[in-house]
């Protein structure tokens, strides 16, 4: 009767006793003896650290190296909100804001600078920062398959001339054509999953616009212009640097394949024919200097002297004549 009333009266003391501190150690005694009840409380404090994400207003220390440890998550109650922190082996970096007033998780947008060079595929995953700055003149035509999840977004902050290919599906940028960058552009990619990118946005750093949709590229203005309107050429046949007018060389152009055959002067198998004429300059690979388009059909195009060169090749054909 004796040993009944003494373990009632220790079971009824385990029920009431107080919660368990959040920052309990996980380091259970190895040596000694101690009692069942005192080592049930050791692991009860230990869990419940791990329950709480080790939650309290310092630093935890509950490993029996009596340091962090690598990987280790923290619930810094210090401050409101409190903040999730993880630790990277030498600093507790903070994952996100645990607002309890409104019930929300706030993890932060963005994160860290990283350097990458241009190049034909400028891996943009291959660093996890937010922000990478871009250098180097090599023309881009993809940022890589390497990201964890599509959906990835990334700014780009371009220190050089760099040209972006656009391609319809591994490259989309603004306007559906190439645009080549200037020191201090920024851009925000989006990452669509098998090595495909979207060009959201592309931010001048005059503040221009990439496109203008008011104003189509190779728009003809006519009127008694005293100053020329910002961005805008006199139209006297003048030549035009093809460098320094990138997007406008690529408005005026169209570009699709044709199949050359060397001593003809007809271009074969050329899907779409619409919109060109007599007179527009035709430029490729095997095209002498100086030819221009005499007629077409829907399918060719004859030219005004004969090709020096067989195969199929990208025809460029410029539609302002």
């Amino acid at each position: 009767m004796k040993i009944r009333t003494i373990l009632a009266i220790a079971a009824l003391f385990v029920l009431s006793s107080p919660a368990i501190a959040a920052q309990g150690s996980g380091c259970m005694p190895t040596t000694g003896t101690v009692s069942g009840l005192t080592f049930a409380q050791d692991i009860n404090a230990g869990l419940a650290a791990l329950i709480s994400s080790n939650s309290g207003s310092s630093a935890p220390a509950t490993d029996c190296s009596g340091a962090a440890v690598k990987g280790q998550f923290w619930v810094d109650t210090s401050v409101t909100p409190n903040l999730l922190k993880q630790y990277d082996g030498t600093a507790w970096i903070v994952l996100g804001a645990i607002d309890a007033a409104n019930h929300l998780w706030s993890p932060p947008v963005g994160g860290g600078i990283a350097s990458v060079t241009a190049n034909s595929t400028t891996d943009i995953c291959a660093a996890p920062a937010a922000v990478h700055n871009v250098s180097g003149s090599t023309p881009i035509t993809s940022f890589g398959s390497t990201c964890a999840a599509v959906g990835i977004r990334k700014t780009l902050r371009f220190n050089s001339a760099t040209p972006l290919t656009y391609n319809a599906s591994s490259l989309i940028v603004p306007g559906a054509q190439s645009y080549t960058t200037s020191p201090g552009d920024i851009a925000d990619a989006l990452y669509l999953g098998s090595g495909n990118w979207q060009l959201i946005s592309i931010t001048r750093a005059d503040g221009s616009a990439v496109t203008n949709p008011a104003v189509p590229l190779a728009t003809v203005l006519y009127g008694d212009y005293a100053t020329l309107p910002p961005k805008t050429l006199y139209g006297y046949g003048q030549a035009i640097a093809r460098s320094t007018y990138p997007a406008y060389t690529t408005a005026v152009t169209r570009t699709q394949s044709g199949t050359l055959t060397a001593g003809n002067n007809t271009i074969t198998s050329v899907a779409n024919t619409d919109g060109l004429g007599p007179g527009m300059p035709v430029e490729s690979t095997g095209v002498q200097a100086g030819t221009t388009i005499t007629s077409v059909t829907s399918t060719t195009i004859v030219m005004s002297q004969t090709a020096v060169a067989n195969g199929a090749q990208p025809i460029s054909v410029f539609t302002t004549g």
